[in-house]
């Protein structure tokens, strides 16, 4: 969930206000209508904002060092979405594409990342390794099967394979993770 559920919950409140300023005037039907409507809004931007809040403030994204491909057409990178000591791990390798794309204002990088592996690990237990300009190779750390209750590897991604290998031992180790990345400080 990002910031734009705020955008999302402030849309859906003045929109509520719309509709109780538009219905004021007229039948007591209307007015039902509009009160029910109205409140159905509220809630769910209330909803809205609480999911945001217990998301980003309670939480914490760390966000590894980016691994560019060897001609540097494509970015990986893993990142670990940390809910605290009660939360297992949530660790998730995600690309991007590096080429600049022709817009109307110009030359834009793209900015999004997408999600080809997720695994309950910790971070340093996966290794990414460019063994091509279009291959990728993730390690993780072999668990029991009952132990991974959430665990995804996608095959391809834009061109790009991905091979996914289960390894015996945990001598991967990635850099120092920095600080989470969180809403208010």
């Amino acid at each position: 969930m990002s910031y734009f559920a705020l955008l999302a919950a402030l849309v859906l409140v003045l929109l509520g206000f719309y509709l109780w300023k538009l219905a004021r005037k007229r039948h007591w039907v209307w007015k039902a209508l509009a009160g029910f409507g109205c409140a159905s809004l509220g809630v769910s931007s209330v909803g809205l904002v609480l999911a945001f809040l217990f998301l980003h403030l309670m939480c914490g994204q760390y966000v590894s060092s980016e691994v560019l491909s060897p001609a540097g057409g494509v970015v990986a990178r893993i990142t670990e979405f940390d809910c605290g000591a009660m939360d297992g791990f949530h660790s998730f390798v995600e690309l991007r594409s590096n080429q600049r794309k022709l817009t109307a204002s110009g030359l834009r990088k793209r900015l999004f990342f997408s999600e080809v592996f997720a695994a309950e690990q910790a971070p340093t237990l996966i290794g990414l390794t460019w063994t091509g300009e279009h291959e990728l190779l993730i390690q993780y750390l072999r668990l029991d099967p009952q132990q991974l209750t959430s665990f995804h590897c996608e095959a391809s991604w834009q061109g790009i394979r991905i091979n996914c290998q289960a390894v015996d031992t945990a001598a991967m180790t990635l850099p120092i993770r920095p600080d989470p990345n969180r809403w208010l400080w």
